[in-house]
């Protein structure tokens, strides 16, 4: 659970929850590069042109580093970046 913060000021209190429960669901099993992008976008950030692979970064938190979802031959995406 979400308790205070300044995540608060930019999502609500039931969008934050809301984020947690689908992750929670997500967990244990491969995920398809677009669930991985829908959850990004959930979060606030943005697809940006950079680097070779779909990069992600967060428009309330600029100094949060930015995110790449690799999107390869397979369907599911390897564990490692499953984190």
């Amino acid at each position: 659970m979400f308790f205070g913060g300044v995540g608060y000021d930019i999502m609500s209190p039931k969008k934050l929850l809301k984020l947690k429960r689908r992750i929670d669901s997500l967990r244990g099993s491969p995920q398809k590069p677009r669930t991985l992008e829908s959850l990004a976008r959930g979060f606030g950030r943005k697809r940006v042109n950079r680097g070779k692979e779909p990069t992600w970064e967060s428009e309330p938190f600029p100094l949060l580093p930015a995110l790449t979802i690799p999107h390869h031959g397979k369907s599911d995406v390897k564990k490692f970046y499953d984190r």
